[in-house]
């Protein structure tokens, strides 16, 4: 080792303080690096198998192979894995309890592993004489079915006539009162498993699905299969890969599992990754940033109190080499101390984070998935040449500085102080209004630039870090939001028919059952308009085609019960009283989110005023015409219980009206034509039980054999985006507090260092008379200055960044451009508050200090 590293590892140790305060800065940076490494790989691991866990873990799908095909898709190179699945057909479920669902639907396929039916118990079927049953047969239809028990099944198809023509009808058809069931054989099957079906029990209305094995040796080359593969390769290359399979076995088109692969980057929708990649360039920038600024100042400022040191050996005789090397050695040191511990504190602070967040995490996968810390390789290797980047780049600027430092000029400090008159000039304001002492705080500032610098420097790139982080977060939280359809109940009942009074007796005897918290009955009748350009909004006219023109739009005028509908007035801000009249008046939900494709996008529909009337049309049963219209008290964006977050289409228009108005509409319409309304019927439930629930809603419909109704459970699915959106949230806000934690260490960081290294000229000061109290003046007075300065600066650049962010994010998230109110005064306060403790802290810590010996304080 030569003898200017010795001098620099001595000066190390003799300023310990100064030496910890750079480590653990570092450390702070190194830890961040790898903590958002692992987050962003394990994030998407756990999105990956969520996905998997509900659509399958298969990435490409072949339908209607004939089976002399398959092997040509089983033994490509390119393919890892398959399912190959084959339709059975419908078989008479004995004593179900469900009215309208009589029967099982029995689908036989091999290698369940990639299927989105994961076990609850037992083990999958592995010959056709083997079957897993669902957990809804078990509840729903009420049989008692255990693993091991043998059932018996006649197997056939269903039909119904219709104007003398005998239909069959397939697994989306609803159960009719008067089909026909046509048995074509029976069959034995052992059940093996019971499996949790829920994400594929709305493809089959009439049977519960049921599973059973399939051997290979049993396909038979006349029939068709749809087989289901995982590839070995999953990028881009996939798409073209499938398509040339296809072609092989004469398939038009394969289907892709568009969202699993979208968690591996791979998508059809370029814009859509071009906006992920932006978004996740953004968090690097953040954090290449954050972490430059908060080792960059440590060595700026160790720089400082080093120039008289590094003049001293440029005196006898140290090149600018030697003086550069010293820095980078320094950095070197630091480095090999810093970032292994600072890997390690990332690793384990997320782990524990995902530890914590596993009691969540594991309902949101039904018990069997947990989040898990995922190091990758390229990720841990990334980390480490990304934080020796980050101290490189940090500590290159410092060592070109100490390079230049001449003996004269380090001795006499000419590089940090400048007392040139022209430099420290003040306004003869400030003395005025707020006195000496603010005066010479001033000047104190202004007559060391480089100091100063660092210092306002520091400042402004942890306000502009905190606000572009805080941004970020509130943008990407909006997103998801929009993204995100919450279903506000837990359960609902659709209800389909047009003998209203026998409806509503159904509707009667449903509503008041035991496990029903709160219902809401909902009633929708559906009709048309056609309006003048004047009367649509931009965003229609772009999106909806002209027809002799005037633009045709659908109109669903939605009725809630008094309770439910009081609730939805007052929240609009609108009397009950106004809504319930025999007038046909209604609210107009004239704002929401519209997803198209990947793109969303909050649109107006209407350009009209409340007290406008909205004309509307329907055709009777010879196609005649049947015109109205409905008064619209109030146009809102508070949207009513029957509506998601987002809609997918802008030419359907919602307006929620009293039961009294479509009675009164009703009758209007009857008197008129004598018209058959065919309404649709909705009740939404909050339950604390939703099963039990099902049970009871299925048990009065075995009465009503001529309705029409499908029950939609859907308590699994809003508790989990609950979920979801609990640990979105914690990421994004942990991801705030930790820009924050830095930007509060930077600041802090810079202020008391920066205060240590002016014990001579305070001590200076004070033997020239000036007073403690005055002395303190002078500091909040820099403080202030410092925050106002920074502020100045960092606040316009701040909002150029924000709008920068909302760019890039609006590519697929289009909502008006805000700016984060909240987090802006928080770093108002922050700064000054800051600024001013850490000062008033430091100065309290040297206010002992002997004027003689610090006036003799000299750095190693």
């Amino acid at each position: 080792m030569n003898i200017v590293n010795k001098l620099t590892l001595k000066y190390m140790m003799k300023n310990k303080n100064r030496t910890i305060v750079t480590i653990v800065g570092v450390i702070i940076s190194v830890a961040m690096i790898a903590a958002a490494s692992s987050i962003s790989v394990s994030f998407l691991n756990m999105l990956q198998r969520s996905t998997a866990s509900h659509t399958g873990n298969w990435h490409v799908a072949f339908p209607n192979v004939n089976g002399s095909d398959i092997t040509k898709i089983t033994s490509s190179k390119d393919v890892k894995d398959n399912m190959i699945s084959h339709t059975v057909g419908f078989g008479e479920l004995p004593n179900s309890k469900s009215s309208q669902r009589p029967y099982v639907y029995i689908t036989e396929a091999n290698n369940f592993k990639l299927s989105a039916l994961p076990l609850t118990n037992g083990n999958y079927p592995k010959t056709k004489d083997e079957i897993v049953i669902s957990t809804k047969l078990l509840d729903v239809a009420g049989m008692d079915y255990k693993i091991g028990d043998k059932v018996t099944f006649d197997l056939g198809y269903r039909t119904i006539t219709e104007n003398n023509e005998i239909i069959t009808l397939e697994k989306n058809d609803k159960y009719n009162n008067g089909e026909l069931f046509h048995k074509t054989e029976q069959k034995e099957y052992t059940i093996t498993g019971i499996v949790d079906a829920s994400n594929i029990d709305y493809l089959s209305r009439a049977g519960f699905p049921i599973f059973s094995g399939l051997e290979l040796s049993s396909i038979n080359s006349n029939e068709q299969y749809d087989v289901y593969s995982e590839f070995n390769e999953i990028d881009k290359e996939i798409y073209k890969t499938s398509k040339k399979l296809a072609s092989k076995v004469n398939i038009e088109k394969p289907e892709y599992n568009s969202e699993l692969l979208l968690y591996y980057g791979i998508s059809s929708d370029d814009y859509f990754i071009v906006t992920l990649q932006i978004a996740t360039l953004i968090v690097g920038v953040i954090i290449l940033i954050g972490s430059v600024s908060l080792i960059y100042n440590a060595f700026a400022i160790s720089l400082s109190e080093r120039s008289k040191t590094l003049g001293m050996l440029a005196s006898v005789g140290a090149t600018k080499q030697q003086k550069r090397n010293s820095v980078l050695f320094e950095g070197l040191i630091i480095g090999s101390i810093a970032i292994p511990i600072g890997l390690v504190c990332g690793y384990l602070g997320i782990g524990l984070t995902f530890w914590l967040m596993n009691p969540i995490v594991m309902k949101v996968f039904h018990v069997t998935e947990r989040l898990r810390l995922i190091i990758s390789k390229e990720g841990f290797i990334g980390s480490i040449l990304f934080s020796i980047l980050v101290l490189f780049i940090s500590a290159w600027y410092p060592a070109k500085r100490a390079s230049k430092i001449s003996p004269i000029d380090a001795i006499r400090q000419s590089q940090d102080i400048n007392i040139q008159p022209k430099n420290i000039r003040t306004l003869k304001l400030t003395k005025k209004l707020f006195g000496f002492e603010a005066e010479l705080g001033l000047k104190n500032i202004k007559r060391s630039k480089h100091r100063y610098y660092a210092t306002l420097l520091s400042m402004i790139i942890s306000i502009i870090l905190f606000l572009t982080a805080s941004s970020f977060s509130v943008f990407l939280n909006k997103s998801f939001n929009m993204a995100q359809a919450p279903i506000p109940y837990d359960l609902a009942v659709t209800v389909d028919g047009d003998n209203k009074e026998y409806i509503k007796e159904f509707i009667d005897e449903i509503t008041p059952l035991k496990n029903a918290n709160i219902s809401t009955v909902s009633e929708q009748l559906y009709a048309f308009t056609d309006l003048d350009k004047d009367k649509v909004s931009l965003d229609v006219r772009t999106r909806v085609n002209l027809f002799e023109g005037k633009y045709p739009m659908g109109v669903s005028l939605v009725s809630m019960d008094d309770t439910a509908l009081k609730q939805y007035a007052d929240a609009v801000g609108i009397s009950f009283e106004q809504l319930k009249t025999d007038a046909i008046k209604g609210i107009l939900v004239n704002k929401f989110n519209l997803k198209e494709g990947h793109k969303y996008t909050t649109v107006e529909q209407l350009s009209i005023e409340a007290g406008n009337f909205l004309p509307f049309y329907l055709y009777d049963d010879n196609g005649n015409m049947i015109s109205n219209e409905i008064e619209i008290a109030v146009m809102t964006d508070e949207l009513p219980i029957c509506m998601n977050s987002y809609q997918e289409t802008i030419s359907e228009i919602t307006v929620i009206v009293s039961e009294q108005s479509i009675n009164t509409l009703f009758n209007q319409l009857k008197q008129e034509k004598d018209y058959a309304l065919y309404n649709s019927y909705h009740v939404y439930y909050k339950t604390d039980n939703a099963n039990d629930l099902e049970k009871e809603i299925e048990g009065v419909k075995s009465n009503y054999y001529d309705i029409d109704s499908y029950i939609y459970n859907v308590v699994n699915q809003r508790q989990q985006q609950q979920r979801l959106s609990i640990i979105f949230s914690i990421f994004l806000y942990g991801f705030v507090a930790l820009i924050a934690v830095i930007c509060t260490a930077n600041i802090i960081n810079t202020i008391s260092t920066g205060v240590q290294m002016r014990k001579r000229e305070f001590a200076m000061l004070k033997s020239f008379g000036i007073t403690p109290r005055g002395f303190e003046r002078m500091i909040r007075f820099e403080s202030l200055f410092y925050g106002i300065k920074a502020l100045l600066y960092g606040l316009p650049i701040s909002f150029i960044v924000i709008f920068l962010v909302y760019k890039a994010l609006s590519r697929n998230f289009d909502f008006t451009f805000f700016l984060p109110w909240n987090s802006i005064l928080y770093s108002f306060l922050g700064v000054f508050i800051l600024v001013g403790s850490t000062s008033i802290f430091s100065i309290h810590k040297i206010r002992k200090d002997n004027i003689i010996d610090a006036l003799k304080n000299e750095n190693l």
